[in-house]
């Protein structure tokens, strides 16, 4: 890869011949950059994730016997049913901008506040939608031609989101690098992802309780930092 000049880490080296780390020093790494960004990356995972909690509880979650309580037709009126729709619709958004946002963050040379991080990758949802959109197509192709060859496209295209947030590639052109960023390392990369998954698996696990709906998903940024590490 050619070194850059946007925000992200100068690029030094791509996968293909290059010896990746071992499994164990990338966990290393990635713990150790999720440290160091630790309360802009908790901030963008909250904010959300709090707006996921306050729709499922406060509208879904309703105890029947607050229900009980209410007039019939006015729970269920449309001005009532485009409230909830519309709420909805916002927090989808937020969702889709906390992760262009993290994604931003986690690509980030330095540490950054986290509003930067919402502000600056804002007009990127565009183009992050549309390459998450192909990422879904190429995978369900794949698996419609077997389970083999949807992982095999899988790991191929799994840089796309890097290269866009790196290089400025959209679309195929994203997917497109990415295949030839994995080529002649597919294996390596491959078992790298796997233990990602494992990882996040056994972190996962950990916590069997509601706790684990605020603690599990700060496995993503860790994650994403191993990944960003493959990929440099």
């Amino acid at each position: 890869m050619a070194t850059t000049t946007s925000h992200t880490l100068p690029l030094t080296k791509h996968s293909q011949g290059i010896s990746l780390p071992s499994p164990f020093t990338l966990a290393s790494e990635a713990f150790r950059a999720y440290c160091k960004k630790f309360f802009s990356l908790l901030l963008i995972l909250g904010i959300p994730l709090g707006l996921f909690f306050i729709l499922f509880f406060g509208v879904f979650g309703m105890a029947e016997e607050e229900a009980a309580r209410i007039t019939p037709g006015v729970l269920f009126s449309p001005a009532v049913f485009l409230g909830v729709v519309l709420f909805g619709a916002f927090v989808l958004l937020l969702q889709v901008w906390g992760g262009v946002a993290l994604l931003y963050a986690v690509t980030s040379e330095r540490p950054e506040s986290f509003w930067i991080s919402y502000g600056r990758s804002f007009p990127k949802i565009g183009s992050y939608v549309w390459i998450l959109a192909l990422l879904y197509l190429v995978s369900v192709f794949g698996l419609t031609l077997f389970i083999l060859p949807g992982i095999y496209l899988l790991v191929s295209i799994s840089f796309a989101l890097f290269v866009f947030f790196d290089e400025g590639l959209k679309g195929v052109g994203a997917l497109h690098r990415s295949f030839l960023y994995v080529k002649g390392n597919w294996w390596g990369i491959f078992f790298h992802i796997c233990f990602i998954a494992l990882l996040g698996a056994a972190f996962g696990t950990s916590f069997r309780s509601l706790f684990s709906l605020f603690i599990s998903p700060s496995f993503l940024p860790i994650a994403m930092n191993c990944m960003l590490f493959l990929f440099l």
